[in-house]
């Protein structure tokens, strides 16, 4: 994927689609940043404060109540609204009237 935006949207999906699943979410209050950085883009202090964060229990699962659940599933359900909004205008009429893959 080129655009970045729809990156960090894969990335928000997969997250909240494992948040539904086992009704855990990660603690973000000793997370280094307020927002979850996909690991090719985060840099390395970035990495190795969220290796240690993991490691000495910092950062956490922490167990969800229905309420919560049911809100992540409403993110999840714009999320996946927007990304294929996004996919549908990325797709233009080629120069023989052919759709291609490319973004505008």
């Amino acid at each position: 994927m080129n655009n970045p935006r729809l990156t960090m949207a894969w990335a928000k999906k997969t997250y909240l689609q494992l948040v539904i699943k086992w009704k855990v979410e990660i603690d973000m209050t000793s997370y280094p940043s307020k927002h979850l950085i996909l690991p090719r883009l985060a840099d390395k202090e970035h990495t190795s404060q969220v290796v240690e964060g993991w490691k000495n229990g910092k950062i956490k699962w922490i167990d969800l109540l229905e309420p919560d659940v049911e809100e992540h599933k409403k993110e999840l359900v714009e999320i996946v609204k927007d990304t294929s909004a996004n996919k549908s205008k990325s797709v233009v009429d080629g120069p023989d009237g052919e759709e291609t893959n490319q973004l505008r």
